[in-house]
């Protein structure tokens, strides 16, 4: 299907949480915190993220025009999705491990 460039990383980010929240962020450099409970860094195309409420470890990298994502879960299991964006369209996938 076609999506915006948003749409799988949006939805990759609500799947982090029991429920829909928005958080601020806060910090300098490549490292943040968040009122949700996130610590974020990046390094170069890399971020790398976990949130303390949820005890989920995420983070993902971009390639040219796809990126690659990840979430690992502390109840178990994973999800990986990827993006590529091409033309002005885009398309993505995921696949989930475990629980």
């Amino acid at each position: 299907s076609t999506v915006t460039p948003t749409l799988i990383a949006s939805t990759a980010m609500v799947s982090l949480s029991s429920t829909p929240a928005e958080a601020a962020c806060y910090g300098s450099g490549s490292y943040k915190w968040c009122t949700d409970g996130s610590t974020y860094s990046t390094y170069g195309n890399s971020y790398y993220a976990y949130n303390s409420n949820t005890g989920t470890n995420w983070g993902g990298s971009t390639y040219g025009n796809t990126s690659y994502g990840y979430s690992y879960y502390s109840s178990g299991g994973s999800t990986n999705w990827s993006y590529s964006y091409y033309g002005g369209y885009g398309s993505g996938y995921s696949w989930s491990f475990g629980n």
